[in-house]
């Protein structure tokens, strides 16, 4: 069905439901009043300029805003804010931390929901890394 026929044969009632799932779903996607995806050039300007805790802090707002969204949308929750917190996580040394960061978006997004292994397989690498140098560290 074409979308031209989709507004056709629905009431406006159908319109308005639409209407206000989407107004929603951009309410849920905002961090500190910005869109989540907003908030790239700042946590590159906090990590080079050597503020962690604050990138850290946001990266922890916006994973959670990106996992309540797994529930309204069909796409995995994106890789990119979970990688980027577990790479400054183990730069603090902290590798048990940023394993169970990547692992639990292993969980969130089951492979039986992947339709392309590349983002899993560099994912559960990157967690696997972590967890021989947590591993190593206890040693």
């Amino acid at each position: 069905m074409a979308l031209e026929d989709w507004n056709e044969i629905h009431t406006p009632v159908d319109a308005a439901i639409r209407r206000i799932n989407t107004d929603e779903l951009y309410r849920l996607r905002r961090v500190r009043g910005r869109d989540l995806n907003q908030w790239h050039q700042d946590l590159t300007v906090w990590i080079q300029g050597g503020l962690p805790e604050e990138a850290l802090a946001l990266l922890g707002e916006i994973i959670t805003v990106a996992e309540t969204l797994q529930q309204y949308d069909s796409r995995e929750p994106q890789p990119y804010w979970y990688e980027k917190a577990a790479k400054i996580l183990a730069g603090q040394g902290e590798h048990g931390a940023a394993e169970l960061l990547l692992r639990n978006w292993l969980h969130l997004w089951p492979e039986t929901r992947e339709q392309s292994a590349h983002r899993r397989k560099r994912i559960e690498a990157r967690a696997d890394r972590y967890a021989a140098l947590a591993a190593k560290r206890n040693d």
